[in-house]
């Protein structure tokens, strides 16, 4: 792993199928944009590159990735090409046949979303009736069926005083949980995602919440559901591994550090991939950042407790290496709460 990210080789790519989707969740960063889609073929030479460039993992993603008539095709390239494969979906068309035809293609584990624990709550997050119940029954079906399933939920202000009640809901159908409280600008630069996040009382407020109901090993880990932030924590010169080791391809063929980095390395369709991963302006810049580039935040007494982003640093402050407001609440609230729990950071 270690020499891997030494090497900048990009061991985890999100391939963005789409952003068609069925649903339409309050604060989803992802719009709806015009543009001719990756073909098949297209495809087939994407995922024999990333082969060639040392990618180990690819993620399909969205929109809904089963929005695409040609998503199982596009599957089984990923498989064919050797890849171990990931599918984030909002699971409302999953069903017993598709799950099982998942099951057949060895798949590293599907993750799916869920924004309340009523379909009151839920529906109206989500925006459409009836996506509650699809959710929980394509949670139970790649349970049974026993497909790794993760059911995650975003943290906002609308929910977030529902959150013990999502956790329960979601472990009695078998599924392991996660959740984020990163709510990302519109990929069209729309702030409106803003509006919803937690503001510092609804903060502590969620604290509480969480922690009362928490097993202390759930209280040693982080609150950021992003493994590129998490893998970063562990190496201590990098701000995170965007552009290091993981990069995101869109349903058009432009390459991306990651979906809060919403810069173009380039294009597939004009490159190929291993000359936009080593040549591309942005990711050359992102692996020549270091922590202490962070100048801001080098003596800041909340550093232990920061979960820094560069892309949401970028997107509100428009500079990889500068302070954020959002980052600073996430910190402080974390410093209050954890000082008075007993276990080491």
């Amino acid at each position: 792993m270690f020499n891997a990210i030494k090497n900048h080789l990009p061991l985890n790519v999100l391939v963005e199928l789409t952003y068609h989707c069925n649903l339409d969740c309050l604060c989803c960063y992802n719009v709806n944009q015009p543009g001719k889609l990756l073909q098949l073929d297209e495809y087939d030479r994407l995922f024999k590159e990333l082969r060639d460039a040392g990618t180990f993992l690819v993620t399909l993603t969205g929109g809904e990735p089963l929005m695409r008539k040609d998503f199982f095709d596009i599957l089984a390239l990923v498989r064919e090409h050797g890849f171990a494969v990931r599918i984030f979906t909002n699971g409302t068309l999953l069903d017993e046949k598709r799950v099982i035809r998942l099951k057949q293609y060895d798949i590293s584990g599907v993750e799916l979303s869920i924004w309340g624990s009523t379909p009151e709550i839920n529906d109206r997050l989500m925006g459409k009736p009836g996506a509650y119940e699809k959710i929980l029954n394509a949670a139970r079906l790649l349970v049974k069926h026993d497909i790794i399933t993760t059911v995650k939920t975003t943290i906002c202000a609308e929910n977030y005083i529902d959150f013990k009640n999502i956790k329960d809901l979601v472990r009695g159908t078998g599924a392991q949980f996660r959740y984020s409280m990163l709510l990302s600008l519109k990929s069209d630069g729309d702030p409106g995602n803003y509006l919803h996040r937690l503001n510092a009382e609804q903060f502590k407020e969620f604290y509480r919440i969480h922690d009362q109901d928490a097993e202390p090993e759930e209280l040693e880990k982080d609150l950021i559901d992003d493994e590129v932030l998490r893998q970063s924590r562990e190496l201590p010169d990098y701000m995170c591994l965007a552009g290091i080791s993981s990069c995101k391809i869109d349903p058009f063929g432009h390459v991306n550090p990651c979906v809060d980095i919403p810069v173009v390395a380039g294009n597939i369709r004009e490159q190929d991939f291993r000359t936009i991963w080593k040549e591309a302006p942005v990711l050359t810049e992102l692996r020549g950042l270091r922590k202490s580039d962070a100048t801001d935040c080098l003596q800041c007494d909340l550093k232990d407790h920061c979960h820094r982003c560069p892309g949401m640093a970028l997107l509100e402050s428009g500079s990889l290496t500068a302070k954020y407001d959002y980052g600073c609440l996430m910190a402080a609230t974390d410093k209050l709460f954890r000082n008075k729990i007993n276990f080491p950071r």
